[in-house]
């Protein structure tokens, strides 16, 4: 159907396909519609419009990136970054914060128990030739860690050599280090026959820590460690046992017989502990005291 709208000095043919023309008030009416528009009933589909369609054609198949036309949005690959907005949980460890602003404190983690061993030198051997022992209880909690002993020569300060002590005694126990040359008592480990002589600072350290000493740093005694009641009674071809606490500052004065007596020959370690004095003055006698 074709429909004439006449205006001055021109002549413009409408051809309407499909859609219903809204009559115009008069053709030369200044509302008059050279396109019309769609009545208020009219539904124009997006894939049924004419212009698309090349007037009633069906619409042709071209390419959308040669038309200029913009490509359907593909759905979100699943492999795509979350977005800023997200919180990222993919990765292990983290977790999304809470809502609210506040997230929860983190517990602190539990306190290990210390294990570590404390050695406390109780047995001091220093025999003619190359007869050595030295003796140590252990009065920590494990075995988790390294002790050795730090042998000071004429009075140094720098050691001159250290011995490692491996393995350790279990926590509560007593084991012996001896030299080869010793064969009738059971030793735990195995020390050099010319590790020491009467008359060096002997320091005994667990992980870096002073836990006992016998002697003086820094005093150079000559032959040996003396005694405060016998003049001619040293620490040198002589075996001692403790009988006091430990003695965890080096730099004292060191009398061996304020913390020592000479060992009960023939008799085992554990029974010979049982036969120190009663303290005295001096503060000899009684068991090794838990500090």
């Amino acid at each position: 159907m074709k429909r004439y709208v006449m205006l001055p000095g021109a002549l413009f043919s409408l051809i309407a396909c499909g859609s219903e023309v809204v009559p115009t008030p008069s053709s030369l009416s200044p509302a008059a519609a050279i396109f019309p528009l769609p009545g208020p009933e009219t539904k124009v589909e997006p894939d049924d419009n004419p212009w698309l369609r090349g007037f009633g054609g069906a619409a042709p198949d071209t390419d959308a990136h040669g038309s200029g036309a913009e490509p359907h949005a593909s759905p979100a690959d699943p492999q795509d970054p979350p977005s800023a907005t997200e919180p990222d949980v993919s990765s292990p460890g983290t977790t999304p914060s809470d809502p609210s602003g506040q997230d929860e404190p983190l517990e602190p983690p539990d306190e290990l128990p210390d294990l570590s061993p404390r050695l406390e030198l109780i047995e001091y051997l220093e025999g003619q030739g190359s007869d050595k022992v030295l003796s140590f209880s252990n009065r920590g909690a494990g075995i988790d860690g390294s002790c050795s002993v730090d042998v000071y020569v004429n009075g140094g300060t720098t050691p001159w050599r250290s011995m490692p002590l491996s393995p350790l005694p279990a926590p509560g126990e007593t084991g012996s280090y001896c030299s080869a040359a010793i064969t009738d008592r059971a030793c735990l480990g195995e020390i050099s026959g010319s590790t020491f002589n009467g008359n060096d600072a002997l320091l005994v350290r667990c992980d870096g820590q002073l836990t006992d000493s016998f002697g003086q740093l820094g005093h150079d005694p000559g032959a040996g460690w003396s005694s405060g009641v016998a003049a001619k009674l040293t620490t040198k071809d002589s075996h001692w046992l403790r009988c006091s606490s430990p003695d965890r500052d080096a730099t004292n004065p060191f009398v061996v017989d304020e913390q020592w007596i000479l060992y009960p020959e023939g008799e085992d370690l554990s029974t010979a502990q049982q036969l120190c004095p009663d303290p005295s003055a001096l503060g000899l006698g009684g068991a090794p005291q838990a500090t």
